[in-house]
Formats: C-alpha cells, structure tokens, sequence
C-alpha cells in the first residue's frame, strides 16, 4: 500500500469519526481517549471485561504468538476450548445492546458472533 494510499484510508476514517461525533453516535470525550491512546502508542491495550447492559463480560484473548487475526472457525473452536462459547441467549443479548460495547470490541455495528445457531 503507497503512502497516498495509507493516508487516504486515514482521512477517510478520520472524517467518519467526525462525522458521527458530530450526529452523537460516538462520544466525544471517547474519541479523545482514544486518539490519546494512538498518540501514546497504547492504542493496543483493551479492556478486560465490558458490561452490555446489565450484564458483565469478562474479555478473552484468542490469539497466539504473533498472530494478528484468525478466521471465524478458528476463533469458534478457541471460544470452545476456553468455554467462552456462550449461546444464542447472549449474542442475542449482545446483538440487541450493541451500543453498549467498545468500538475497539466490535461495538457500533461491528459486532460479529460466529458460531451462534
């Protein structure tokens, strides 16, 4: 990817951001924390746990090594394997109070549950 190309993405992300801070569907004091966040270099660092509405997630991590992604189907079977594969219930739930979970969690929209009948 060129240079051009990486600050075209860039921008293009940024003026979304502006955007829905500007229609209220991103907090502002969160974007601020969040760019923060990239200025320190700390960008990497997510929460441990979420609560979605009146429930309390704890975070797990599945990746190994230096992996920096997986495919669903591997995620799902780590899920299993950790016995973090939750059930229909929950990602309805979680499906249902996506503006409860972090952007950086696959909140506002992002959010993908695979495996869930």
């Amino acid at each position: 990817m060129s240079q051009d190309d990486v600050l075209g993405k860039i921008t293009r992300r940024w003026w979304e951001v502006l955007r829905r801070v500007m229609e209220g569907t991103l907090n502002p004091d969160a974007v601020a924390t969040a760019f923060q966040q990239i200025a320190e270099g700390t960008q990497d660092m997510l929460p441990t746990e979420m609560t979605v509405g009146n429930r309390t997630y704890k975070i797990l991590g599945f990746l190994r090594g230096d992996e920096k992604s997986v495919i669903d189907h591997t995620m799902v079977e780590r899920a299993k394997e950790m016995n973090a594969n939750l059930g229909e219930d929950d990602g309805q739930f979680l499906l249902d109070n996506q503006q409860d979970i972090p952007v950086a969690l696959g909140g506002q929209g992002r959010l993908r549950l695979y495996g869930l009948a």
